[in-house]
């Protein structure tokens, strides 16, 4: 189906995918509402169901009764992302609100020299101001990564003053500038691929708490598609820190309802993270 959706123009493909997204969680569409929805005219709407009714048709059933095209039972999406999370996160605030948490500060200016660089592979030097008792130092680095922990965005960049790769809070962060590429850096082992923690992968290994009754026991194990009382999780082991802390895998509460699951390889991970 890959090589129907190439074949598309981007303004045709931009219209096929409300449809279809419209199509997948409505499980029905017609002219008229694409025509309301979308501004196109009658010919226009009329001409993306027959492209797209073309292009899989197992996915529009028509109905003569309802004037209307219903979802097929066998529905597969080609242009849309079918994760509930995108879907649940891409609703308007009258239908849905996520908590928000304080504002952390990422400034515009910085962000477009940052995404610059890690686009094109090229180094900054930032001013930064970190946790540890050193004031506000100067930097260069090479981001290759935006990563979010949920509550923050920081990038991991191999850090040139200490040879490491390492994550760099963008609130932080008090001013950018693009440098060029000294000789004394090019021989240095900067990019992604030579970011062990990046590309290496940690298995989490995830039970329901032992203190939950069996109906809680039972609800946990279908929240986080547990088999056999287990849910697999794989992390980046530079990441290992964060999703660890958010989920507070490393010291076990004695209230269940509080922390619902636990780690069954806790001492592992334990030792991956040099904590004791």
């Amino acid at each position: 189906m890959d090589k129907h959706k190439e074949a598309v123009k981007w303004g045709v493909q931009r219209r096929l995918e409300y449809l279809e997204n419209h199509l997948c969680w409505r499980g029905h569409i017609n002219r008229k509402t694409i025509m309301d929805e979308t501004g196109v005219s009658k010919a226009q709407a009329s001409l993306d169901l027959a492209l797209y009714k073309k292009q899989v048709p197992d996915n529009l059933v028509y109905s003569l009764s309802d004037k209307t095209y219903n979802a097929g039972k066998d529905f597969k999406p080609l242009y849309i992302d079918i994760n509930p999370d995108s879907f649940l996160k891409s609703q308007q605030p009258d239908l849905a609100e996520q908590v928000t948490f304080p504002f952390r500060n990422v400034r515009v200016e910085h962000l477009r020299t940052i995404h610059n660089a890690i686009e094109n592979c090229t180094l900054i030097t930032v001013d930064y101001l970190s946790l540890s008792d050193k004031p506000n130092t100067t930097r260069t680095i090479a981001a290759h990564h935006y990563v979010s922990d949920g509550y923050r965005w920081h990038i991991r960049a191999y850090d040139f003053s200490i040879e490491e790769f390492r994550d760099f809070v963008l609130g932080r962060i008090t001013n950018v500038a693009k440098v060029a590429v000294a000789e004394s850096h090019k021989t240095h082992k900067w990019e992604q691929e030579h970011d062990k923690d990046w590309t290496e992968e940690i298995e989490l290994i995830l039970t329901p708490h032992s203190g939950l009754t069996e109906n809680q026991r039972t609800a946990i194990e279908a929240d986080y598609c547990m088999e056999e009382g287990q849910a697999l999780l794989k992390v980046r082991k530079a990441n290992l820190f964060y999703i660890t802390a958010r989920m507070q895998l490393l010291e076990e509460s004695p209230n269940p309802v509080i922390q619902q699951v636990v780690l069954i390889n806790k001492d592992e991970i334990k030792k991956i993270m040099g904590v004791s």
